[in-house]
């Protein structure tokens, strides 16, 4: 498992970190689709729509509800003994070790469940390096057809140019 070839320091935060790297991918994702479902509305709400999913990635919220869990003032309610709050506990937060009941946490600790965190970052690199590459695919694109562009020197476009040019005093 990850977490057993990582240092002290870091066996402490790795848990919430990964934790936090797969909500704000599936909360991309979901963004995504909005936006794609979103497309013939204003650009600007597709613009807002991205901007939370931007935001969910930059702040850590689980790191930041892990250091509040730690303040003397910051009391957690009680948990419940039920089953589906630890179903749910443990769906939210795969990487941390929950305070599940023995018995609750012994249908988890099967062998593939070990491997699950692993298999999930490396679904997540993956993806990450799809997506850096089709980017930087389209920034080459983008600068070789910069590059081999000619400017205009007559036309309709640089004719408006001119008058405006004229208009606002300008050059």
């Amino acid at each position: 498992m990850i977490l057993e070839y990582s240092t002290s320091p870091w066996r402490a935060i790795t848990p919430e970190l990964l934790n936090h790297l797969w909500q704000s991918t599936v909360f991309a994702t979901v963004a995504g689709l909005l936006a794609l479902m979103l497309r013939k509305n204003h650009a600007q709400t597709r613009y807002w729509v991205w901007l939370a999913a931007s935001i969910k990635f930059l702040v850590p919220f689980s790191l930041l509800a892990g250091a509040a869990s730690r303040l003397s003032w910051w009391q957690r309610p009680p948990t419940p003994d039920t089953g589906f709050y630890v179903v749910i506990e443990q769906a939210g937060r795969p990487f941390t070790q929950s305070a599940a009941p023995a018995a609750a946490s012994a249908t988890f600790s099967s062998g593939l469940f070990h491997l699950l965190p692993a298999l999930l970052a490396a679904v997540w690199m993956v993806g990450f390096a799809v997506v850096l590459a089709v980017w930087l695919a389209r920034w080459l694109r983008i600068t070789l057809a910069i590059k081999r562009a000619e400017p205009l020197r007559a036309g309709r476009e640089v004719e408006t140019l001119r008058r405006m040019e004229r208009a606002g005093k300008i050059r």
